[in-house]
């Protein structure tokens, strides 16, 4: 609610899983393994929002993270091993939370007399791209295709835009190192294709270090990597250890018009003349997805991630 009595109202699923308590000698308790978001009402005033339909709303679809995906395993990304059920045999001894889901569409709808009518609608694609350096892959978003409904047809229909693709490349999140483990290679966005045939390109900062040149401590660490304590499992479970993990800023941004049109804009990252703008502030722990990791996740200064 604003300060004008305007509201909105967020209406959430829930997935329910058990764990086995007291280390596995208690019994099954409930909890919930995940939420997501399915709906959103807007337009009301505060003290309406059960009792009247909302003007406007928003509806969130979901489906399968491995539904029309091609998912290196049945369960893809998923841990579904932490699964247990209200009864029988379970081996996970504390909450863990994940989800099945992924986001397919969302569907923008005014009310119109007692009923509600499509006025946009988002489609989203997904993939899971081989990483290629042996461990999982995950999610990433392909495109999304925007349908508008048509209200100048006597016909009605859905007026569709080409799609927004979204392209990526891959970079090392763990600092390499010849020791058998992998890289921990991710995807990032490196290229934008607009609805009207614009390019967006990104370009990243240059990894900074290498096993010849990392942060003397962490307490002092001014450097584009950071320390994480965890534990490899691939390709055989390893007792747990200290690397350093990139990360890559964004440099540049470059946009350039589609066919038929001229001219192209960049923004690039300031470049430091002085002192570092951190100063003697270390970066913070922002720890990648890593199998075994044994500290929370934090952001960086900057908002660099």
């Amino acid at each position: 609610m604003d300060p004008n009595g305007n509201s909105q109202g967020f209406f959430y699923t829930q997935d329910t899983n058990f764990y086995k308590s007291q280390a596995g000698a208690g019994t099954l308790k409930a909890y919930h393994r995940a939420s997501r978001l399915a709906r959103v009402d807007y337009g009301m005033r505060a003290g309406t929002e059960l009792s009247t339909q909302a003007p406007l709303h928003v509806n969130f679809g979901y489906t399968g993270r491995c539904e029309g995906v091609t998912c290196p395993t049945p369960n893809g990304d998923v841990p579904a091993e932490f699964l247990c059920a209200s009864s029988g045999t379970c081996t996970t001894y504390s909450p863990t939370f994940f989800t099945f889901y992924r986001l397919q569409t969302v569907i923008s709808q005014s009310l119109t007399g007692s009923s509600y009518g499509n006025t946009d609608f988002w489609t989203f694609f997904h993939a899971m791209p081989d990483p290629g350096d042996g461990t999982k892959p995950a999610l990433w978003l392909g495109s999304v295709i925007h349908q508008g409904t048509n209200l100048t047809s006597a016909t009605g229909g859905w007026i569709t835009d080409p799609a927004v693709v979204f392209s990526g490349q891959t970079l090392h999140n763990r600092v390499w190192a010849t020791d058998g483990l992998a890289p921990f290679d991710r995807y990032r966005l490196a290229t934008i294709k607009t609805a009207t045939g614009a390019s967006i390109q990104v370009t990243y900062k240059a990894a900074e270090c290498s096993q010849t040149n990392l942060p003397a401590s962490a307490e002092t660490n001014t450097m584009r990597c950071f320390p994480q304590r965890w534990t490899p499992t691939t390709p055989i479970p390893q007792p747990a250890r200290t690397d350093h993990f990139n990360i890559y800023p964004v440099e540049r941004v470059t946009s350039k018009a589609g066919p038929g049109s001229a001219g192209a804009w960049t923004w690039s990252r300031p470049t430091a003349t002085s002192a570092p703008r951190h100063g003697s502030t270390p970066p913070r722990n922002t720890s990648p997805a890593l199998p075994g990791r044994t500290s929370p996740g934090r952001r960086w200064p900057d908002g660099h991630r």
